[in-house]
C-alpha cells in the first residue's frame, strides 16, 4: 500500500500497525475487555485481524481508528483478492490465506471467519478463533466482545463466507519490556 495516498490519520495508523507486526507482535488480547478509551477505536475487523491489546490500541488516536474501516473499500467478497485490501494487510506485514474450520493456527498464525451479506457486498463481520470451542467477535466500534462455541452459519443478515488464516511471519513471543518498547515507539509516530 502506498501510504502517501492515504489520509494523514490512516497513514499514521498504517505505519503504527506495520511497526507493531514487524516487531513480531502476535494477537495477545484473548478475551480481555476493551477499556473505555479503546472500545471505540476498533471494530470486528480490527479485533479479529489485528487483535491489539488495550495498551497498544491506546497509542492510536480516535481518527486513526479509521484504519480498521479499510475493509469498506471495494467488494468484500473479493476481500482477500482485492488489491487494495490485500495490500493493506500486507503493509501491516500480515499474510492471509483461505483455510478450513478444522485447520489449527501455528505459533505465528490466527484464524478468522468472514461473514458477508449476499445483497450488500460491503457489509461484513469477523469472528476470531481463540481456542477449541471458543470464538470471539466485536459487534462494532462502540460495542464490546462476545463469545461463541463455534461460529454460527449466520449472524444478523450476514452468512458465513469462509475461514482464513492470518500469519505474521515475524511473529514471536514478546516480553513485557518488548511490548512496552513497541508502545513507546508507536506513540512517537504521531
Amino acid at each position: 500500500m502506498n501510504f502517501e495516498n492515504l489520509k494523514p490519520c490512516i497513514k499514521s495508523a498504517s505505519q503504527k500497525l506495520k511497526y507493531i507486526f514487524e516487531q513480531g507482535y502476535l494477537p495477545s488480547r484473548c478475551l480481555s475487555l476493551y477499556n473505555k478509551k479503546t472500545l471505540e477505536l476498533t471494530n470486528c475487523f480490527g479485533h479479529a485481524c489485528t487483535n491489539l491489546t488495550n495498551e497498544l490500541l491506546s497509542k492510536f488516536t480516535y481518527d486513526e481508528g479509521d484504519v480498521f474501516s479499510l475493509i469498506n473499500w471495494g467488494d468484500i467478497r473479493a476481500f482477500f483478492i482485492d488489491e487494495t485490501i490485500n495490500d493493506a494487510l500486507n503493509s501491516f506485514n500480515l499474510n492471509i490465506s483461505p483455510c478450513q474450520i478444522t485447520d489449527l493456527p501455528d505459533n505465528k498464525s490466527w484464524k478468522v471467519a468472514l461473514y458477508t451479506d449476499s445483497f450488500n457486498d460491503r457489509d461484513y463481520h469477523f469472528y476470531k478463533y481463540e481456542q477449541e470451542n471458543l470464538w470471539s467477535h466485536k459487534l462494532g466500534f462502540d460495542k464490546g466482545i462476545a463469545i461463541a462455541l463455534t461460529p454460527p452459519n449466520k449472524i444478523y443478515d450476514l452468512e458465513l463466507f469462509d475461514f482464513y488464516m492470518i500469519t505474521n511471519n515475524n511473529g514471536k513471543e514478546l516480553s513485557e519490556k518488548q511490548l512496552k518498547d513497541i508502545e513507546l515507539e508507536i506513540s512517537q509516530l504521531n
